[in-house]
């Protein structure tokens, strides 16, 4: 799919947020550092939520106690609860995220679901709608048919659909089979925005001239490769080019990447405004894309929280 296939001037009204939650606590040293609601996808859509974006998470979690504190932050932060997945037979998933010297984590996932994964209704998308989705849950095999099929129809609907793999090295021991699934993810999208760490374990490949074109066979045109503190590099049929990172003091690296999708998905929404939304190959508009994105990494990784802050997204307003 061609990333500028859209013609100029749709309005984006919503955004859709698909991916799974946990509620994570961070270490360093072995001693909790700070505790959070967090998951990819969950992440990204609380700091659009406090940016005053219209956002919806699609997700699942129990109706336990840790599930109502998850619920009631996210809708303190903005973001629609309407299509969330409550269960009752299990627990709310926990991830640990152990910070090293570099204060990059390595995680440790726990999780009792239900026999029965994501059981929603599918919501009406309409043209111009951005969908992002991606991570563990973009990948289970659990909720394939009822993850492709919402992506599908979002597609269909004329919605701009993100995928970010955000995949973790506890997936390589079943690689093989994965693989098609996350080549399937590429072909529905119209962006892919994911980390080298993603591509090695996904396709073996770290080099981003290899990984595009692997992006374009599998039907996607357009690649934002990042690169931890080492840069940014945009791949699109039209237009390539490549961002550095401004040095920062890192507290955590969790949830950077999560805010980077942020930060795209609110500059594409500040550019419809602009009436140039979709017209991807101008340099000025992917310029305030890929900056606005790196801000909101950069930011995120200065504190302990995975999204931005109130402040950081005050001055946004």
């Amino acid at each position: 799919m061609n990333c500028s296939e859209y013609p100029a001037g749709n309005k984006v009204t919503k955004v859709f947020a698909i991916g799974e939650t946990f509620y994570d606590i961070t270490f360093r040293e072995k001693v909790p550092l700070a505790a959070n609601p967090g998951g990819a996808m969950l992440n990204t859509a609380v700091s659009l939520g406090r940016c005053g974006a219209d956002v919806t998470l699609i997700t699942e979690f129990s109706t336990d106690l840790l599930g109502d504190i998850i619920h009631d932050f996210l809708k303190i932060n903005g973001v629609n609860t309407e299509n969330i997945y409550r269960y009752e037979q299990g627990k709310t998933p926990l991830a640990l995220a152990f910070l090293d010297k570099a204060n990059d984590a390595e995680y440790a996932f726990y999780e009792i679901f239900p026999n029965e994964r994501l059981q929603i209704t599918t919501p009406v998308f309409t043209k111009g709608d951005i969908v992002l989705f991606g991570s563990l849950i973009a990948v289970s095999e659990q909720v394939r048919d009822k993850l492709s099929d919402m992506v599908k129809i979002a597609r269909d609907a004329g919605a701009i659909i993100l995928y970010d793999p955000n995949l973790r090295e506890l997936l390589l021991n079943r690689i093989e089979s994965a693989r098609n699934i996350i080549e399937e993810n590429i072909s529905l999208a119209h962006m892919v925005r994911g980390s080298h760490r993603d591509f090695e374990i996904a396709f073996g490949k770290e080099d981003v001239d290899e990984v595009y074109e692997h992006i374009r066979e599998c039907g996607c045109n357009c690649l934002i490769y990042t690169k931890d503190d080492r840069g940014v590099w945009l791949r699109t049929a039209e237009y390539q080019t490549y961002y550095t990172i401004p040095p920062v003091k890192v507290v955590s690296t969790v949830g950077a990447g999560d805010s980077f999708n942020a930060g795209m998905i609110y500059s594409m929404l500040e550019l419809d405004n602009d009436n140039f939304f979709t017209r991807w190959n101008e340099k000025r508009s992917w310029n305030y894309i890929i900056t606005t994105a790196i801000s909101f990494a950069t930011h995120v990784c200065t504190h302990t929280e995975n999204y931005i802050s109130k402040d950081f997204a005050s001055l946004l307003k």
